[in-house]
């Protein structure tokens, strides 16, 4: 998609293609509908170089998610966010966390469907690990960074911010904090 033109003066004419030549824009600088245009008024598209972004959704879904409806929350927050994701092409991906483990549900993905078909299937159960959480979330998000080193990456983590469980030794908020800084 183009988002307008621009005059081709200064531009070698060898290395013109024709479907990158703007005819709406180069008859109006040229007041006639004659072929050949001159050099001055010819006019070439002008191409939007939009980034495209990955996101990666990362949801706390352990049981105190689901004590006060916060789960529900989180699920039509990401439900938005997939919605305005599909109109700008960019890619989700999500991370779910609770029940002593941490898992990639969703790899990135543009179809919105698919999405919200794992966001329904979503329930709040058992402790949170919040730390497995985040490094899984880094290390998708790292992967994916090597294959589309372009995109914009943005990790969107919906939680309490409460943690109880992990797999390595140590303090909660110790091991949290030192996940978050990676």
């Amino acid at each position: 998609k183009h988002s307008g033109s621009f005059a081709a003066k200064n531009t070698d004419y060898k290395q013109i293609q024709a479907e990158n030549i703007d005819i709406p824009a180069t008859i109006r600088e040229s007041g006639n509908y004659i072929i050949p245009f001159t050099k001055d008024e010819l006019r070439l598209k002008k191409y939007n170089n939009k980034k495209h972004a990955a996101i990666l959704f990362v949801v706390d879904s352990s049981f105190s998610q689901g004590a006060k409806e916060r789960l529900s929350f989180a699920k039509g927050v990401v439900m938005a966010m997939l919605s305005k994701a599909y109109s700008d092409r960019d890619r989700v991906g999500m991370v779910v966390f609770g029940d002593k483990k941490a898992q990639q549900i969703l790899p990135f993905t543009k179809s919105v469907d698919f999405a919200a078909a794992k966001m329904t299937e979503l329930k709040a159960k058992g402790n949170t690990p919040l730390s497995m959480g985040i490094r899984l979330a880094v290390n998708t998000m790292e992967n994916d960074r090597r294959k589309y080193p372009e995109d914009m990456h943005i990790i969107v983590l919906l939680t309490d911010g409460k943690s109880n469980y992990d797999t390595l030794a140590g303090k909660n908020t110790k091991l949290v904090v030192n996940a978050a800084e990676q």
